[in-house]
């Protein structure tokens, strides 16, 4: 495990435990250094780049400027801090402290601290001038609520040496340059993100901008692969919710579409209502089947009524789910298409227990709208920690991806830099007026990062795990979603190490490496195995998983039936003919309004 150093003060503090927090959740060892003055600290980091190697180290400004100022030559002390081979990460400087001084003396007076004017909002501004260090966020701009405490820099109007990388409302916030041996990172922002902080739906990148961004941005460039990190991040897809397989539903042709798909270059994933399997049309099944390429199918609840997946009955549950995957196979065993065993809930609602029925059926993973389950539960708290991964698997160690609406494109980038693919969600009614706001989201996506690739739901999610590498031969892997394709990408033989969370382990069946059973060891949180990979060679894994869970005979009344079916037909013809007829849809809003009322 790669280390990073932590310049602390004797005694710990909750920037600290973040930090350390932080560091962990991307694989490295936090070593906490201390001392009264900064040459003491410059000898202990000395030790560990004996042979040149370039450290990386991390550090509040106020505690540089502490030790700083403990120096009989403040000045000099910092001219041999940045003769270490190193890699700086300062933030928390305010105005007028001792903090200040350790800028000024670091940057050779070309940079100052500012107090920020009380603002409501601030906007930040992503400089495209190092894509090599911006990645996916260069020439962007984020607008959030200004946080307490968060102050900015002054440069001097002939300083080149200190390079904007990320600007706030106009004013420098983190700048990067070199000083003799030191590459130096500061950030005005006042604090470091808490992982373990509660988060729910309306979690927004944006919204933790100055205390998350800055130092990803550090440690992505310092550490590179060293960290844990998605290789295959750079995806998107397109998820349509509810049309049948039919020439057109709603203001959705599928002709249409998939002309436009060749056109700009996108790729679409039908979340299919099982219940519809015997609807379908020979001519649009043979479109599916032809452009595979561009259209993909998932699963899309079971009947697609309220709440179906909110159950907390798991005999319930695994009873509905069998019924849907025995439709989805009567689906593919009639026409030859092929159905992801992927989950989007209807309506978003789910609840734990779905997610472990849905493990015990051997489902590869859920794409959902809503990360947290209905209400009642028990389990509806996350932490940020859960929206910065690549998915959650909280409930029970089923995977669980997020996805977001076109409305929430200012999103995309910081979704792409850490490390996300992009699952976009529509409806029918998004293609109300062509294919305009289609062509610009996939044309925003485009700007984020030219290299994105369109591609369906189910490639993502076989190829979503993170690596890390641990040593010149070796890597450490984390599967999410429990089918994986594994890539060595390495030109030279590689051992993988791989692990998965499991928190109840005495459910896997056994892990299949290209269809054969492999010998696994238990952990403190799950699973892990080795595999050697040849160079440029790919894997096939599979977590099989018993299905101890009750099910009993599905078995539904004539008036349930005809609910189900009353509520289908309803539906699509709410989206086929009244959606498509404005004086219908304004006769149909005020009737629902009156009886709202």
């Amino acid at each position: 495990m790669a280390d990073a150093f932590l310049i602390s003060s004797t005694v710990p503090s909750h920037q600290q435990a973040r930090i350390t927090r932080l560091l962990a959740f991307y694989g490295v060892n936090c070593v906490a250094l201390s001392g009264n003055r900064l040459s003491e600290i410059a000898a202990q980091l000395s030790d560990f780049s004996r042979n040149g190697d370039r450290v990386c180290v991390i550090a509040p400004g106020n505690t540089l400027g502490e030790l700083m100022t403990n120096e009989p030559d403040p000045r000099a002390a910092v001219e041999e801090f940045s003769r270490i081979p190193m890699s700086l990460f300062a933030f928390g400087f305010e105005s007028g402290k001792p903090s200040e001084h350790f800028i000024r003396a670091i940057s050779g007076d070309s940079l100052v601290c500012e107090s920020v004017p009380s603002s409501r909002d601030v906007t930040f501004e992503v400089s495209s001038k190092c894509p090599e260090i911006t990645a996916e966020l260069s020439g962007h701009s984020f607008r959030t609520a200004s946080r307490d405490g968060d102050s900015c820099f002054a440069k001097k109007s002939d300083s080149k040496s200190a390079e904007t990388l990320i600007a706030a409302n106009g004013k420098p916030f983190l700048c990067a340059f070199d000083r003799n041996q030191a590459k130096v990172f500061l950030s005005a922002g006042l604090e470091i993100v808490d992982l373990d902080e509660p988060a729910d739906d309306r979690f927004s990148f944006a919204e933790h901008f100055s205390r998350l961004i800055p130092i990803l941005v550090f440690l992505k460039t310092t550490m590179g692969d060293q960290i844990w990190h998605s290789p295959n991040h750079s995806v998107a897809n397109l998820i349509i919710d509810d049309p049948l397989l039919r020439p057109r539903y709603g203001f959705v042709d599928f002709e249409s579409l998939v002309q436009k798909s060749d056109e700009i270059d996108f790729t679409t994933t039908l979340a299919f209502i099982p219940w519809n399997h015997r609807r379908t049309n020979r001519s649009t099944v043979d479109l599916f089947r032809r452009r595979s390429d561009r259209l993909s199918i998932c699963m899309h609840g079971c009947d697609h009524i309220a709440a179906e997946f909110g159950a907390t009955d798991l005999g319930k549950l695994n009873s509905i789910i069998r019924t849907s995957l025995s439709r989805t196979e009567d689906l593919e065993n009639t026409t030859g298409l092929s159905v992801s065993r992927s989950m989007v809930f209807p309506q978003g609602h789910f609840s734990p227990a779905a997610m472990l029925a849905l493990k015990c059926n051997n489902f590869i993973a859920a794409v959902n709208t809503e990360m947290l389950p209905m209400v009642g539960t028990g389990e509806e708290t996350l932490t940020l920690a859960d929206f910065l991964d690549l998915a959650t698997t909280r409930y029970h160690g089923f995977a669980l991806f997020r996805r977001r609406y076109p409305e929430d494109a200012a999103e995309f980038p910081l979704h792409l830099f850490v490390g996300k693919p992009l699952f976009i969600v529509e409806h029918h009614a998004f293609f109300k007026n062509g294919f305009d706001r289609l062509t610009a989201m996939v044309e925003s996506v485009k700007t984020i990062k030219p290299e994105v690739r369109w591609t369906d739901a189910s490639e993502i999610l076989l190829h979503s795990h993170k690596l890390r590498r641990a040593g010149e031969n070796q890597m450490h892997c984390r599967m999410y979603a429990s089918s994986q394709v594994l890539e060595n990408q390495n030109p030279t033989e590689q051992q993988f190490i791989v692990s998965k969370h499991e928190p109840k382990p005495e459910l896997l069946k056994e892990i299949l490496v290209n269809d054969v059973p492999v010998e696994f060891v238990r952990t403190d949180d799950g699973v892990k195995f080795a595999l050697h990979m040849q160079p440029s060679s790919k894997v096939s894994v599979v977590f099989e998983y018993h299905n101890p869970l009750p099910c009993p005979p599905r078995k539904l009344s004539a008036k349930q039936k005809t609910k189900i079916g009353m509520r289908r037909y309803l539906s699509e013809f709410r989206d086929n003919v009244i959606a498509r007829n404005q004086a219908l849809l304004s006769a149909a809003t005020t009737i629902k309004n009156l009886l709202s009322s």
